[in-house]
């Protein structure tokens, strides 16, 4: 936002409030709106505050002055130059300048606000604190400069017991996963998936030869992999792309409705705003939740891992879905609104996926 007559070393930027999106150009462009100047820029090149509010600071009070927040919690105002006037007229000598640098170097927390030898108070300029807060956030006298308390958002990354390098996490096939040094740990997370499947009662066995020569039998694979908190995971995964069109699966059941992104940004700034106590819910093995409604019959083949379950002669009828096939995202849709019709919900008619209930102690969504 640097303008003809903005000098070289002034602030190039604005503190602005972000009022919406361009509709004029790609949807990383934002609208910002200028307090100051009362108008809006359209731009990319955005530094985020991390700020919910907008809270004018005392050091954007208009005046001859600046007040400066004092250790004993009184506001004390201190006259500075007018930056228009000439340069050269009353300005500190180089000496000066050195001379209030040591002196800020060599203060002390307990000390007073120290003054150069023509009588100024030493501050650092506004547009100048945050960078050097920045560069010398480890030193407690620099931090005591500015009171103002940062919003810091930290990002990281778990990491899990007994993990050497990352090369773990990545998805491993049963061949690859029973062949390591964690075989007997996968062999446990096998086990795992297997009691999901008779809990969730994904599949019946039946025998082989009591299928007709029109059934055709799918099969699967493992993916299996070692969480960052250490948990060793397998789960069975259908060969979806096996499935028929008509016999297995119908090419209009496929497609489940997904959230609006809009309608996400929406809920979070208005939790944001209203204080909305917020909960997330994981549904476990949602995909085997679903059942089939078009009448499809489908039979797996018994997975590696699984033969100890399971005779020879048998194969498993599917009684639910199971990640991997076609229609997997579909059905488990449906168990979901039917769910939340059960539970007294309404569905928007802007968003298949927005759910929501008025209840005694407010509105839940």
């Amino acid at each position: 936002m640097q303008t003809s007559t903005t000098p070289k070393i002034f602030d190039r930027g604005k503190t602005c409030i972000l009022v919406g999106y361009s509709l004029d150009h790609a949807g990383d462009t934002y609208r910002m709106w200028d307090p100051d100047t009362k108008r809006v820029h359209v731009s990319r090149d955005i530094v985020w505050l991390n700020t919910l509010f907008f809270n004018k600071s005392k050091e954007w009070i208009d005046g001859p002055g600046i007040l400066v927040q004092l250790k004993n919690g009184t506001d004390e105002q201190i006259e500075i130059e007018d930056e228009s006037s000439s340069e050269f007229e009353g300005t500190e000598t180089i000496d000066d300048i050195v001379d209030s640098t040591n002196i800020v170097a060599e203060q002390d927390e307990g000390d007073s606000q120290k003054i150069t030898r023509s009588g100024r108070a030493v501050r650092l300029p506004a547009r100048f604190r945050e960078e050097f807060e920045g560069i010398m956030f480890n030193d407690q006298k620099y931090r005591e400069i500015d009171k103002e308390v940062l919003e810091v958002i930290f990002v990281g990354a778990g990491i899990g017991e007994g993990i050497k390098h990352t090369g773990e996490l990545h998805v491993l096939k049963y061949r690859d996963a029973m062949s390591g040094e964690d075989k007997e740990h996968w062999k446990k997370a096998i086990y795992d998936e297997h009691e999901r499947m008779v809990t969730n009662k994904v599949w019946i066995p039946v025998k082989l030869e009591s299928l007709t020569g029109n059934d055709k039998i799918l099969t699967s694979t493992w993916a299996m992999k070692k969480k960052a908190n250490g948990q060793f995971r397998a789960r069975i995964t259908a060969r979806g792309f096996l499935q028929e069109d008509k016999i297995h699966f119908f090419s209009e059941s496929t497609s489940a409705p997904v959230v609006s992104e809009k309608t996400i940004k929406t809920v979070l700034i208005l939790t944001a705003m209203t204080g909305w106590k917020t909960q997330i819910i994981d549904v476990k093995g949602a995909f085997l939740k679903g059942r089939f409604v078009d009448g499809e019959k489908l039979y797996l083949k018994v997975p590696q891992g699984f033969e100890d379950f399971y005779k020879k002669d048998e194969v498993l009828f599917l009684q639910r879905t199971i990640y991997g096939l076609k229609q997997a995202a579909l059905a488990f849709w449906r168990e979901l609104l039917s769910a939340f019709t059960a539970m007294g919900f309404q569905r928007s008619t802007s968003d298949p996926c927005l759910y929501f209930k008025n209840t005694e102690k407010g509105l839940v969504i």
